[in-house]
């Protein structure tokens, strides 16, 4: 699990870093810098309108059945 996620969080980074390179090379550096606090804005306002800000215990998992049984 943590190699996997590992592999995903640097895997974005650089797809993000790339992202934002020709981002900024297409529209400069204050607008690529707008795009971005929009989609920060947008990724807050989808969490307090979602059941997330809502949350305030982890739901329990079913318990497994047993393997001697």
């Amino acid at each position: 699990m943590t190699a996997a996620f590992r592999t995903l969080l640097f895997g974005g980074g650089a797809l993000g870093g790339l992202t934002a390179g020709l981002l900024a090379g297409r529209i400069g550096a204050e607008g690529a810098l707008t795009v971005a606090a929009i989609g920060s804005a947008v990724v807050v306002i989808g969490l307090l309108v979602s059941p997330v800000s809502r949350l305030r215990a982890l739901p329990v998992a079913p318990s497994a059945p047993d393997a001697a049984g």
